[in-house]
């Protein structure tokens, strides 16, 4: 399989999480702005989303991509100050391995 870059990986995201949202599961999310722009502020993640009123911050990065240290520095900080979730796939399937388990989670077949 070839290497996928950022934003492929990251539209395939906020693509699946609008499909969740359209069949009527409690989710919503934020992709933040690009490199550079107004609000840009270094380390915080790509995206946050909701599900069932719980935060989670979402890092993306491709297959062999590692968190910078202002990234690592804002995981610490949301894991073990803020007590959000934070969750750092490296492929839209680990994504949504990860966020189908919490679906099943709350509404098992």
């Amino acid at each position: 399989m070839s290497k996928q870059r950022e934003s492929t990986i990251s539209k395939k995201i906020t693509d699946y999480l609008d499909e969740l949202i359209g069949r009527g599961l409690p989710f919503y999310y934020e992709h933040r702005s690009g490199t550079g722009g107004f609000n840009y502020k270094k380390g915080v993640p790509d995206l946050w989303f909701t599900f069932n009123g719980i935060h989670y911050e979402c890092e993306i990065k491709t297959q062999d991509g590692n968190l910078s240290p202002m990234q690592e520095k804002f995981k610490y900080r949301c894991i073990n100050i803020f007590h959000n979730r934070y969750i750092n796939p490296h492929s839209f399937e680990e994504f949504k391995l990860f966020v189908d388990s919490l679906i099943n989670e709350v509404s098992p077949h």
